[in-house]
């Protein structure tokens, strides 16, 4: 029997208003009478897949779910086995999403329970590509998530442990962080950069609230059919994640309406210290569908990453070699969708940047200041501070 007794706290917490469902912002006082609900105890007791005791616990109230899940691929094809614990675990765990997610911003997220445990055996040398990729996880390794969710969120998102992105991120990150130190040279080193570059790629497939899992095995496009670049550069700055889901939630036009850009006609949008400007090297029309499914990508893989500190960053359409990992995700095609593989066309830039200066009153301005002077040529915003502010990146 497996038993939680080490495990007392979260790898780490993803917040997104994707999570609160299309309803809007979750209640505080309905998500609490949810968690509400958990059962208690201090006492470790035996769960196993019937109730009172039993995964996966789903619990409601109003508008807001909060959910007790066992991440079932991390065991053998067959029943799973009972495993100790104490019911104030996921109570507690509950409460900490709610505090990060729901109080702040309204946004739903969830908690990681034991992911660290599957790093340590994922970048254990005598672990292949092939048992992680292909469910040979040991049974007796446990994970879970306790979600805190939007009702209306449904069935989209009942496993983020298996679909989320950043679960696949977190895994290349260990597995880079492990191959780096190896010899140079080494076989070692070569197997933890491959499987890091693996799970990057699956990472980059993936899509919050979508149905590909970290561990579904798909065979990742070759670097001559990528289309989307997300490069993350900390002399962006530092915009705030929950500056940039008010941007991407109140800026943003009807999907299908269009705005005009080209050389002399850039988009600026702006959210305290998330700023985005769109640009193009000639005149064309963009939707904001379009718009909304890279910046989207752009901002969860270089302001929301678990893992990394918040940066600014570029979206465009290019191709970018597989050794730049983790600082930036590479995107290939997908088919008739229009997603954050295929947002743009060659032709279009999105940069993402912490504003150095008062926010500009008009485009005119916006044009003429120091920030975007240094944003156009790649320099570094933080040569354009004037006052004390939010924390200038890198």
């Amino acid at each position: 029997m497996n038993n939680l007794h080490a495990i007392q706290s979260p790898d780490y917490i993803t917040c997104d208003r994707a999570y609160a469902g299309t309803q809007g912002d979750l209640k505080l006082s309905e998500c609490m009478q949810a968690a509400g609900r958990l059962p208690v105890g201090s006492t470790e007791v035996t769960y196993q897949d019937h109730l009172p005791y039993g995964l996966p616990t789903v619990l409601e109230s109003g508008q807001c779910q909060v959910q007790v899940d066992r991440l079932e691929r991390f065991s053998f094809v067959g029943p799973d086995l009972p495993f100790m614990a104490k019911p104030d675990l996921f109570r507690d765990l509950a409460a900490e999403v709610i505090r990060q997610c729901v109080i702040p911003r309204g946004h739903g997220g969830f908690a990681t329970l034991g992911m660290q445990n599957l790093m340590d055996w994922a970048t254990n040398s005598a672990t292949s590509l092939g048992e992680l990729l292909e469910e040979h996880i040991p049974q007796t390794l446990e994970a879970f998530t306790v979600n805190v969710f939007g009702k209306a969120v449904g069935d989209e998102a009942a496993y983020p442990g298996e679909t989320d992105p950043s679960i696949a991120y977190s895994l290349a990150y260990a597995l880079d962080q492990a191959g780096q130190k190896q010899a140079d040279g080494s076989n070692l080193k070569a197997h933890y950069e491959r499987a890091a570059a693996v799970l990057e790629e699956r990472g980059d497939e993936m899509e919050r609230l979508g149905h590909i899992t970290w561990q579904q095995y798909k065979a990742s496009p070759p670097i001559s059919q990528r289309h989307m670049v997300y490069e993350c550069d900390s002399k962006l700055g530092v915009p705030m994640s929950a500056d940039c889901s008010q941007l991407a939630y109140s800026e943003l036009g009807p999907p299908s309406d269009t705005i005009t850009i080209g050389p002399n006609a850039a988009k600026f949008l702006s959210s305290k210290t998330c700023n985005v400007a769109i640009t193009a090297s000639i005149n064309l029309a963009l939707t904001w569908h379009q718009i909304k499914a890279a910046l989207g990508t752009l901002i969860d893989t270089c302001v929301m990453h678990p893992l990394l500190p918040a940066r600014g960053g570029r979206a465009y359409a290019g191709r970018q070699s597989i050794k730049q990992r983790l600082g930036s995700s590479v995107i290939g095609r997908r088919r008739n969708t229009v997603t954050g593989l295929n947002a743009l066309s060659p032709h279009v830039n999105i940069t993402l940047f912490q504003q150095a200066e008062p926010v500009p009153a008009t485009l005119a301005d916006e044009l003429k200041t120091c920030t975007w002077e240094q944003v156009k040529k790649g320099g570094n915003i933080k040569t354009c501070v004037r006052d004390p502010g939010p924390p200038i990146g890198g």
